[in-house]
């Protein structure tokens, strides 16, 4: 598929601020109706038309203030934000501008904060997906700084039914371990320190009759241990067949690629699945 500062956006209005609570009729037989509570901090009040026309800046300040509301997390803004920010990611420039603007706390903070909801862990994903696509090495280590490992595994363990979100969590991971830069080993160990192969190989196994979940597994699990011998030794403990390890050869055309979600959630995989099953 927050732990920015609500201070950020004025906070709550002091007590002797606050508007008098509306009159409620409480004669015999009524029945109270709760008052409803306008949100005060005017981010909250933007519609998903202003959202999609927002630059990367003030599309993670909304999302940012969206979360802060715990409780009463508005789910649709915050599922709009994070779409935003996936299409956002898609264009190179604006990618970076989305890493500078702190999109990966943003996204990680809204996938704690709303963990049961598939939709936004799902365009959650998809963003991270995106903002670490290609060769931009730096906004992986920001990603993976910011908590992304956790926030990927975390939505795996809590949704092990979910094909789509298992997938798009495996292309995330892919896109977070991959590179041969010298954070590329933290990046794969901390995956590691997050439980990610034990999340991919349960994947793997759930979803066995699956041809894209097996794929895009495989293929998960291969970065994850790439160069690190030692993850290797994991995987297999935890029932990887050895075929699932392989080490990634350069020269087989087989090699490391980071991935990018130009058309939606469904992943290149999956659609040809299922347009070979239509014919």
């Amino acid at each position: 598929m927050g732990d920015w500062l609500a201070g950020l956006f004025g906070g709550a209005p002091a007590a002797e601020d606050a508007p008098a609570p509306a009159p409620v009729d409480i004669s015999e037989g009524a029945t109270a109706t709760p008052a409803v509570v306008e949100p005060t901090n005017p981010l909250l009040k933007l519609t998903a038309a202003d959202i999609e026309d927002s630059p990367p800046e003030k599309v993670v300040e909304v999302l940012h203030a969206a979360v802060e509301t715990t409780p009463d997390i508005n789910t649709t803004l915050v599922e709009t934000c994070c779409k935003r920010l996936r299409v956002l990611c898609r264009e190179p420039d604006n990618c970076s501008k989305c890493d500078k603007a702190g999109t990966a706390p943003a996204v990680c903070a809204a996938m704690a904060a709303l963990p049961s909801s598939a939709t936004v862990q799902l365009q959650a994903l998809a963003a991270l997906v995106n903002l670490c696509s290609g060769e931009a090495n730096e906004h992986r280590k920001n990603a993976v700084d910011a908590g992304a490992m956790k926030a990927i595994v975390t939505a795996m363990f809590n949704a092990p039914q979910n094909a789509e979100v298992q997938e798009m969590a495996c292309i995330a991971l892919q896109n977070c371990c991959y590179g041969e830069d010298k954070h590329a080993i933290v990046r794969r160990n901390a995956a590691a320190k997050e439980e990610a192969i034990k999340a991919v190989v349960s994947a793997m196994k759930a979803f066995e009759e699956s041809a894209p979940m097996q794929e895009v597994g495989s293929a998960t699990l291969r970065l994850i241990v790439h160069r690190v011998p030692e993850l290797r030794v994991q995987a297999l403990e935890l029932g990887a067949p050895p075929e699932w390890v392989k080490p990634i050869s350069q020269n087989s055309g087989t090699g490391m690629f980071s991935s990018r979600l130009n058309l939606g959630f469904g992943t290149t995989r999956r659609k040809k699945a299922a347009a070979g099953a239509g014919k």
